[in-house]
């Protein structure tokens, strides 16, 4: 009988360990991976980190050059836009008060001792703005994807220089009142400022700026008030001063006892100008100065003309400086004709601004030029002529011309200074009289407000 044969032995599979090898393997791996890519992961976290305060502080940046052109601006709407309401307040009005005797600049507050605050946000390729008279109003939120970058401006004064002030600028990733808030009663320093909510950017940057641009303050009292301001005379010419046609002209030194009624480098002064000096003073030649060696003695030298050093002896800067400050206001007069409506307009709309006329102009029609309280500077390349109506101007007048013909009947409350040689040919009843108020308001009021170099800093 035969034997049956014993079936094959099972062979053992041997899958499963190969599977796990490979799942341990690809663990392995991926532990590896995971540690490696920490740094990109890091990296990746800090890049939208800094994307954020990146943004943050260029909207903050761009807060304090805005707050700059509007100090330097006319007047403006509710929405921060230039106006030509007269009953709307230029930026500097709104939010600061200066004053006119000493020239400080502080905060103005409202009845409950808080200011108001100028707040901006990017909306498409534009600011949307809201410039509120008192407290704080948000600008209409950006419709459409972001970023929608926002900021807030807050000018402060110097208790210890006069026309020096201190711009702050919070600047946010978004139109965010916790973002943007600096404290309601400030009005001094230190200022107590915002704190950027969870996820957001957020920038604190301030810079010092100054008053510049002006005639100068010569002399203050103990208590830092003007007493002197340029010009202490009341009518400069450097060069020639005649008359033409039976011109007349009557110059004096009302309200003031130091300077000349008339300071000339020629030498002579015609018969037909009467110079006055201040009240009680002696009718002699004491009010009169001709010629002055300090105006004879003003040359050109190298690449700088007598005309360039005889401006910077009045306004400390060269002629092209001062018309391109920032606040100064061109009038082309050169190309166009101008007459004493378009510069009223210009002065109305631009208060504090000086007047750059670039050609001739005639100030016909009626109505002051400027005010005591409000003076005027003016800069005149041309000619500069009144006529038979005798409009006021309240202020300083500098004319440019290389011989000024000054015909009509002339009327200045303030000085009057011609850079060259000065043709009078005005009419029976024309006067300069020199008004000291004016021109210390002049030099308290009037000019630019720039950077303080040095002076920005991000930090309290």
């Amino acid at each position: 009988m035969k034997r049956g044969t014993a079936p094959a032995p099972r062979r053992r599979q041997h899958g499963l360990a190969a599977l796990a090898v490979v799942l341990l393997l690809f663990f392995v791996v991926s532990l590896v991976a995971a540690y490696t890519s920490r740094n990109l992961i890091f990296e990746q976290r800090t890049g939208v980190n800094q994307y954020r305060s990146t943004q943050a502080m260029e909207t903050a940046e761009a807060g304090l050059e805005w707050a700059l052109l509007k100090l330097n601006g006319g007047r403006i709407d509710a929405s921060c836009a230039p106006s030509t309401t007269i009953t709307d307040t230029p930026f500097r009005e709104r939010y600061l008060v200066t004053d006119a005797d000493t020239g400080f600049v502080g905060a103005k507050l409202d009845a409950s001792g808080n200011v108001a605050f100028a707040t901006c946000v990017r909306d498409g390729s534009g600011w949307s703005c809201r410039c509120p008279a008192s407290g704080t109003e948000l600008p209409d939120p950006p419709a459409g994807d972001g970023p929608h970058p926002a900021f807030r401006v807050a000018i402060v004064g110097s208790a210890l220089r006069p026309g020096l002030v201190r711009i702050y600028a919070n600047g946010c990733t978004r139109l965010a009142e916790e973002c943007l808030s600096f404290s309601a009663n400030m009005s001094s320093l230190p200022l107590v400022r915002a704190i950027a909510p969870a996820g957001e950017g957020f920038a604190a940057i301030s810079t010092w700026a100054a008053m510049a641009g002006r005639t100068a303050a010569v002399e203050r009292d103990s208590s830092k008030t003007v007493v002197t301001a340029l010009p202490r005379d009341t009518l400069i010419v450097r060069g020639n001063l005649t008359t033409d046609g039976g011109g007349t002209l009557r110059v004096a030194r009302t309200g003031s006892a130091s300077g000349y009624s008339v300071r000339v480098g020629g030498s002579s002064i015609p018969s037909a100008i009467e110079a006055l000096g201040a009240p009680g003073s002696p009718a002699d030649g004491s009010a009169t100065l001709s010629p002055d060696p300090s105006l004879r003695d003003i040359v050109g030298t190298g690449d700088t003309p007598v005309s360039t050093r005889m401006f910077a002896s009045v306004f400390m800067m060269r002629p092209e400086t001062f018309r391109d400050q920032p606040g100064a206001v061109l009038l082309d007069c050169a190309t166009v004709s101008c007459d004493g409506s378009t510069l009223a307009t210009k002065v109305a709309r631009n208060p504090g601004r000086p007047i750059w006329v670039e050609g001739n102009l005639v100030l016909d029609g009626s109505g002051d030029i400027g005010s005591a309280a409000a003076p005027v500077l003016i800069v005149v390349t041309g000619n500069l002529d009144f006529d038979a109506g005798g409009r006021p101007v309240h202020g300083l007048v500098y004319g440019r011309a290389t011989s000024w013909r000054l015909s009509g009947t002339a009327h200045v409350q303030g000085a009057l200074i011609a850079e060259n040689d000065l043709v009078v040919a005005t009419t029976t009843g024309s006067s300069i009289d020199h008004d000291a108020d004016t021109l210390r308001h002049l030099s308290t009021l009037v000019g630019s407000f720039t950077r303080v170099a040095g002076s920005w800093k991000d930090f309290p």
